[in-house]
């Protein structure tokens, strides 16, 4: 586990295609031990929230975006690149 603060994230997708459904899975599976379920997960599907993803500069998707602990930081795609997501969660 990396630490007992609450982590928060935010992921933005467009409907409920493949590759939403993959980050997802791949977020929910990574961060179970991780963070010892101490990880929220706010899911932004930009079908129905344009205006979110447009004011938060989300330019592809999926994304994914760690609003806390600071600095906010983002990683694009369907979190499957495991080197790219143990950089992302700092492990």
């Amino acid at each position: 586990m990396i630490n007992s603060e609450v982590q928060r994230f935010r992921l933005y997708v467009i409907g409920d295609n493949p590759a939403s459904r993959r980050a997802k899975f791949n977020f929910e599976k990574i961060t179970r031990d991780l963070f010892n379920n101490q990880a929220v997960l706010e899911v932004i599907d930009i079908k129905q929230n344009p205006n979110m993803a447009e004011d938060n500069h989300i330019v592809a998707v999926p994304t994914l975006v760690r609003l806390s602990p600071h600095p906010c930081v983002k990683i694009i795609g369907d979190l499957t690149d495991i080197p790219t997501l143990r950089a992302f969660f700092g492990v």
